[in-house]
């Protein structure tokens, strides 16, 4: 069975990679120059120029993998390792680390979940649908579940209401993976039917405003040293409703992504991959007249032919995918643009 995807070339032109010594599992920025990154070993990186070098500044916790981090400011910084506890990072402080409690969402290696803060409301998901709240600076912790059958690697709280949780499953086994995600407008009371979109887990999630967001995922390359791992980018332009494959081009897992300003986006994932934006996301064919309402792709998965219908297609490089799950590339075909005079 075959499954296609149709994207703008400007995408992945538009993102620069570096690398890092470790696997990294999150990464935060406090400002549009000042962020921090890490993952593995529990090992923390920094940057203080816009992500273009970056320096390790120590270790939380017993040097466990971690999942997230969330830095409230430079000096002081929230993590959420795999095995649930929340601890305190302060590089400046000896010894840096402490702890605060077990949320309970724990997380399988490669490392997910979130720990994040939106409108001064700290919040936590990972596990089978274990979504938490505070809302006096992590002291005390409220549960919003929801559906107990999907396993949380990721959440953005969007505003006190909107809030957007992706995930999949906690198998090693990519034959039998997906990529799902769920949504609730009052603020975690209700959650919609999840929606399975993807064939592999996703692992992160971020939003431009309260419609425009990206997620990341793939099949990592540790378990078993698999041969098919790839690294995914979507979009959605609902709210998080509904996902778009915007790129599978990448070799391993994506883990997080961060969207810092409307021209500035970070991905990582494994082997260090660090992936840069710094195009403003108006020009990165997000737009629903883009990609959502003016592509048809039919029948989808597909077994021999399929159909691509653009109306209004307006002249540009586009590139197709034809994948056969779980997401092994069997053919990538690059449409360049040509002016006849």
């Amino acid at each position: 069975m075959g499954w296609c995807s149709v994207k703008n070339y400007q995408w992945r032109n538009s993102w620069d990679t570096t690398f890092l010594a470790i696997s990294l599992a999150d990464i935060s920025f406090v400002n549009d120059s000042v962020g921090f990154t890490g993952g593995q070993d529990g090992g923390i990186y920094k940057t203080t120029n816009t992500g273009d070098s970056w320096s390790f500044i120590g270790s939380f916790g017993n040097n466990n993998d971690f999942s997230n981090i969330y830095f409230i400011n430079q000096d002081t910084g929230i993590v959420h390792d795999f095995y649930g506890t929340i601890g305190l990072f302060t590089p400046a402080v000896f010894p840096p680390s402490s702890y605060i409690l077990n949320s309970t969402a724990d997380t399988w290696f490669p490392g997910t979940g979130e720990l994040s803060r939106t409108q001064n409301i700290f919040y936590v998901a990972g596990g089978y649908g274990k979504f938490l709240k505070s809302f006096d600076n992590g002291s005390t912790w409220n549960f919003f579940n929801c559906d107990s059958n999907l396993y949380l690697f990721d959440a953005k709280m969007i505003d006190q209401n909107n809030i957007v949780i992706v995930g999949g499953t906690d198998t090693q086994l990519t034959s039998i993976e997906y990529g799902k995600s769920t949504v609730s407008n009052d603020g975690g009371l209700t959650w919609s039917t999840p929606n399975q979109f993807a064939p592999h887990d996703i692992v992160g999630v971020d939003f431009y405003n309260n419609q425009i967001g990206y997620c990341v995922g793939g099949i990592n390359s540790v378990w078993f040293f698999n041969p098919n791992a790839v690294g995914s980018l979507w979009q959605t332009s609902d709210g998080g409703y509904n996902w778009t494959l915007v790129d599978s081009s990448y070799s391993d897992l994506l883990t997080d992504i961060q969207v810092v300003n409307d021209s500035l986006a970070f991905a990582v994932g494994f082997n260090g991959t660090i992936l840069k934006n710094a195009t403003h996301y108006a020009s990165l064919g997000l737009n629903p007249s883009d990609i959502i309402q003016s592509i048809s792709i039919f029948p989808n998965p597909f077994n021999a032919n399929l159909t691509i219908q653009i109306p209004n297609f307006q002249p540009n490089d586009i590139e197709i995918n034809v994948l056969m799950l779980p997401v092994e590339l069997l053919l990538r075909k690059r449409i360049i643009l040509q002016i006849k005079t």
